[in-house]
């Protein structure tokens, strides 16, 4: 991974201090705002080769939030307030190219009534985030409010791929994709659209959807579609974390073992580990 400049791996930790574990994430060795959230350098899923964003940490509800689009903005930012206190998003003219930042302007467009300006948005914070599930869940309803049913569609099921970390995916998306019956255009041999009708999507329940997500992560990555089955994978990962030991045992999921199949297809199809310093021997 590509690491920005001035920072050393040296100065941060493994992945393995983050909840849930998440590849492509390493925090620094140090807990500057209390309570127990963190802030730390994320590389989205097949932008290995680019700048990481900073994220921060919300340790009550298991979730990383994208902050700063780098760790310069995030260091000027940190010079310029001198504070303790963290905000929830940075200031827009000292980041306008913030996932959060781009979010929050998106949700002010609407308040506006300039929706097709708020969906331009939005897509540029996915183009910086794509497992931003949160955004993906917001395109996807406001297409459908505009009868845009193909892009709805689509970003639905990017929104049920991405893991929860950064978002709870909407269960009311679900159900809308159980009626559809004409697929998405880019998706139509998705094997999440087509076990649709099938899902549960969500955890310690009477059923689960394991067996089918795990046929759809083959599945992606033996069709060319790598960053989909990596991200998967990740959302995989996130819901066996906060399973039941009955259930991780019955799926006999161990959590590193996981996590090193995770990296090895990540070096496999992605050409890139996401070990932060390296892949695990």
């Amino acid at each position: 991974m590509r690491w920005p400049k001035g920072c050393e791996f040296s100065d941060f930790h493994d992945f393995g201090t983050v909840f849930p574990p998440s590849l492509g994430y390493s925090t620094e060795d140090m807990d500057p705002y209390g309570g127990g959230d963190e802030v730390g350098l994320y590389w989205p899923i097949g932008q290995e080769k680019r700048q990481p964003l900073v994220v921060r940490t919300f340790h009550e509800t298991f979730e990383l939030a994208p902050f700063f689009s780098s760790y310069q903005r995030y260091l000027r930012w940190m010079k310029k307030t001198q504070s303790d206190d963290l905000p929830m998003s940075p200031d827009e003219k000292l980041d306008p190219d913030s996932p959060e930042v781009l979010y929050n302007q998106g949700l002010s467009l609407i308040k506006a009534k300039d929706v097709p300006k708020a969906l331009e948005i939005w897509q540029q914070a996915l183009d910086r985030l794509p497992e931003f599930t949160l955004v993906s869940s917001l395109l996807a309803k406001h297409h459908r409010r505009l009868k845009n049913l193909d892009l709805a569609r689509e970003f639905a099921l990017k929104s049920l791929i991405s893991p929860p970390s950064f978002g709870r995916f909407d269960a009311s998306l679900l159900k809308w994709l159980g009626r559809q019956t004409s697929p998405p255009e880019a998706y139509a041999e998705n094997p999440l659209w087509l076990s649709r009708r099938k899902l549960q999507w969500g955890y310690r329940g009477k059923k689960n959807d394991y067996e089918i997500v795990q046929e759809a992560i083959d599945c992606f990555l033996e069709t060319g579609q790598p960053v989909l089955g990596v991200t998967l994978m990740q959302t995989y990962s996130e819901f066996m974390y906060r399973e039941t030991d009955s259930t991780k045992k019955r799926w006999k999921f161990d959590s590193q073992e996981w996590t090193q199949h995770q990296d090895e297809m990540c070096v496999k199809y992605l050409k890139s580990s996401r070990w932060p310093g390296g892949r695990k021997k």
